[in-house]
C-alpha cells in the first residue's frame, strides 16, 4: 500500500505451476481485473521475469547467508549486477554495532528502479522462505 492506502501490488499464489504472479493494483473482486495480465511471476527458485516490459527484463533472488554483516537477499539483473538488497539493521551507537534484530532490515535499491516493484519482490521471496 501507498502513504493513502491504495493498494499498489497484488501477489497471488500459483499452485500448480509453482511460482507467484504479480498484479498491478487491486485485483480484488472486480471480474475486469481478473483479465488482466501480471507485471511479473517469481518461480520457487527465485527466477523473476517482467512481463509487462519493453526490453526482456530477467532477474533473480538470491538468499545469502553467513555472518551478520552480509546482506539477507538481493536482486541481481542478467549482467549480475545488484538491483536491491536487503541488509540486517545495525545500531549507531559509536564503536559496538550491535544487530537490532532479526525481523529489523534496511532496503538499498537503485536509483532506476521502481522502489514498489522492489518491495514487491522482497514480499514474495518472504513468501518463498515461509517468513511471512
Amino acid at each position: 500500500m501507498d502513504l493513502r492506502g491504495k493498494v499498489l501490488f497484488t501477489i497471488r499464489k500459483v499452485h500448480f505451476f509453482k511460482r507467484w504472479e504479480c498484479y498491478k493494483g487491486d485485483n480484488g473482486s472486480n471480474s475486469n481485473n481478473y483479465k488482466q495480465k501480471p507485471v511479473f511471476q517469481v518461480t520457487k527458485n527465485g527466477h523473476i521475469t517482467l512481463l509487462r516490459s519493453h526490453d526482456a527484463n530477467f532477474y533473480k533472488l538470491e538468499a545469502l547467508g553467513g555472518n551478520c554483516k552480509s546482506a539477507l537477499m538481493k536482486i541481481v539483473d542478467n549482467q549480475g549486477g545488484v538491483v536491491a538488497e536487503a541488509k540486517r539493521k545495525h545500531s549507531s551507537s559509536s564503536g559496538n554495532s550491535v544487530v537490532l534484530g532479526d525481523d529489523v532490515l534496511t532496503l538499498v535499491v537503485d536509483a532506476h528502479v521502481d522502489h514498489s516493484l522492489v518491495v514487491a519482490l522482497f514480499t514474495v521471496y518472504g513468501l518463498i522462505q515461509r517468513m511471512l
